[in-house]
């Protein structure tokens, strides 16, 4: 089949609109951080899983939060505490309990910054009362912060000198914190008692996809009337086929899964054209 062949039979789209997220991240570290130095090797691997399980506590906790504070949102909890989001231009913006991620693009740089006063970090550094979590697997609390990600986590004294660190107009983030504790929502408390910490920049980010290709059970493209394009196969998230997959975890079960029956039913279609080609193929 030509690539014209090929366009002519376009595969077919399901869930093209399907999304998770937007949801809230803080930007990358500017370095790789130790775990993702490792090899993708199938030894070290189970190295990995047997430390998880042989390791003391001490020991693990601190590789566990190199990926804790750094690839999962900041909990609603926050917010719901009195946290208070605001621009690079030092203004808050957007009600924090009312799907602020859809706000956050709108903003000037697409980022925004947590800001905590003395009382919310205080309450934010023990159980229950974390900052974000693979649940079940750890917990990250402000210390988490402060030791794993000190590019992202800033303290001061005054608001002004926060406002130097995190590069706002010290005028402006001090007028917008004096403008929320002139007319608090209800039930939040003061943001008023130092030090200051502000978390960031935090951006919105969709987190995964659920389109892919319509495929039939042996991952085969299939065309919009529902036959199969000969030789195009799909896998993981371009083959999903319609399945919807909650998870990180388990989308990277279906990629395995799939990208094994694909590459399978791609063998075995080549042996058959082999076959009908004859010994001297």
């Amino acid at each position: 089949m030509t690539v014209i062949d090929w366009w002519s039979r376009r595969g077919s789209i399901v869930n093209g609109e399907v999304i998770l997220g937007p949801e809230i991240r803080f930007i990358a570290p500017l370095r790789k951080t130790i775990i993702e130095l490792f090899p993708p090797w199938k030894p070290v691997a189970l190295a990995m899983r047997a430390g998880m399980s042989l390791l003391p506590p001490f020991i693990l906790r601190p590789f566990l939060m190199m990926f804790v504070t750094t690839n999962l949102q900041p909990s609603n909890a926050l917010f719901d505490s009195g946290a208070v989001r605001v621009d690079m231009a030092g203004q808050r913006f957007c009600d924090e309990r009312d799907n602020p991620v859809f706000a956050i693009p709108r903003q000037p740089e697409r980022s925004a910054w947590i800001m905590l006063d003395a009382g919310i970090a205080a309450q934010f550094s023990s159980w229950p009362n974390f900052i974000s979590t693979a649940p079940g697997i750890a917990y990250a609390y402000l210390d988490d912060y402060k030791r794993n990600r000190r590019d992202i986590t800033f303290e001061a004294a005054t608001l002004e000198e926060l406002a130097g660190k995190i590069g706002v107009p010290q005028d402006r983030l001090v007028e917008t914190v004096k403008a929320y504790n002139a007319v608090l929502p209800t039930g939040m408390p003061r943001l008023d008692k130092p030090p200051f910490v502000a978390l960031g920049p935090a951006k919105s980010w969709i987190t995964a996809t659920d389109g892919g290709a319509r495929i039939s059970t042996s991952m085969e493209v299939l065309a919009a009337d529902g036959t199969p394009i000969p030789g195009l196969y799909a896998a993981g998230s371009n083959g999903q086929g319609g399945l919807l997959v909650q998870g990180h975890g388990h989308h990277l079960g279906w990629a395995f899964t799939s990208g094994r029956i694909a590459g399978r039913s791609a063998a075995l279609a080549g042996l058959g054209e082999r076959r009908k080609q004859g010994p001297h193929a």
